[in-house]
């Protein structure tokens, strides 16, 4: 799926794409957006998709920016077995939930950092799990620490939720890999690393939704 703003790619914009077949005519999809350019309050945000035998498809919808966005101040903070998670705030809007939150772990190596790999399993007070539809984070390498950061999404929760049980868990990859590249353009496979990380159990807490 590529995208367009008013008719224009953009340059500074980043993301993800996933995709689940439901039928031999239906399939569902979310396309991730992270745009490090100043958008404006309202635009037309253009969707173009690619089919396998050659096809495109245009679509675009008016898109005006939120204004009614919720913040609750979280500050959670636990420590489990040298991965260091401080959970912020979590934001709710007719859009859906995110919760934000800033991880860390002692270390130089990205693939074998589990602090990056942290997700959430998010479940109203009668029990409904809420949906999550994000993964990924941002990292950075702070003295001697691997440094994360990430807003995960979820969907929108409906008027009668007064209570969110939150519970942090890892989502380690069983395989991977990849290639790299010298100055002179010679490559050579990557192995994966990510095999030997260890699961680890982190504390649920409890969000209170003020109405």
């Amino acid at each position: 799926m590529d995208f367009t703003i008013n008719g224009k790619s953009l340059d500074g914009s980043s993301g993800s794409y996933g995709e689940k077949v439901q039928s031999t005519t239906t399939r569902t999809a979310i396309q991730e957006i992270n745009i490090s350019e100043d958008m404006p309050n309202s635009f037309e945000l253009g969707l173009i998709l690619h089919g396998k035998h050659g096809e495109t498809w245009y679509f675009s919808n008016p898109i005006k920016k939120i204004t009614d966005i919720k913040k609750v101040p979280i500050h959670h903070s636990q420590n489990v077995d040298g991965i260091t998670l401080n959970v912020k705030e979590l934001s709710v809007s007719k859009t859906g939930i995110s919760i934000s939150y800033e991880s860390s772990e002692k270390g130089e190596d990205f693939e074998l950092s589990r602090a990056g790999d942290i997700e959430f399993q998010v479940v109203d007070q009668d029990g409904k799990e809420i949906p999550s539809h994000s993964r990924g984070a941002e990292g950075e390498w702070v003295k001697d620490k691997l440094v994360f950061k990430s807003n995960k999404k979820f969907d929108p929760i409906t008027s009668h939720v007064t209570e969110l049980t939150v519970t942090p868990y890892l989502f380690l990859l069983s395989d991977g890999g990849g290639v790299e590249y010298d100055e002179n353009g010679d490559s050579k496979d990557i192995g994966f690393k990510g095999g030997s990380l260890k699961p680890v159990k982190f504390k649920s807490f409890k969000v209170k939704i003020a109405q």
